[in-house]
């Protein structure tokens, strides 16, 4: 865990201790990764510039609105997957 300015914390995880190539991964799993990196720096900033005293209640707020825009762009770019993998077999 860091911590950052303000009481800011992120998790930072990784898959079995690797760290991933972005180049090596698909064109939407890219854009996902970019999607997270996005909402992240948004999210910190957002901290950054809270006033003392409103950090975890500006930080929650803005988290589940992100959290519900990246859950439906990661639907859509997963229903557009299906979509053209079922387009390919016909």
């Amino acid at each position: 865990m860091v911590e950052g300015q303000r009481g800011c914390f992120c998790v930072f995880a990784s898959h079995g201790g690797n760290t991933t190539d972005l180049k090596k991964l698909t064109t939407e799993k890219r854009l996902i990764a970019k999607q997270v990196i996005l909402s992240f720096r948004s999210l910190s900033q957002t901290c950054d510039d809270a006033k003392n005293g409103t950090v975890p209640a500006v930080a929650e707020n803005l988290a589940i609105i992100q959290g519900r825009e990246f859950i439906q762009q990661t639907l859509q770019i997963s229903l557009d997957l299906q979509a053209r993998a079922i387009e390919k077999v016909k």
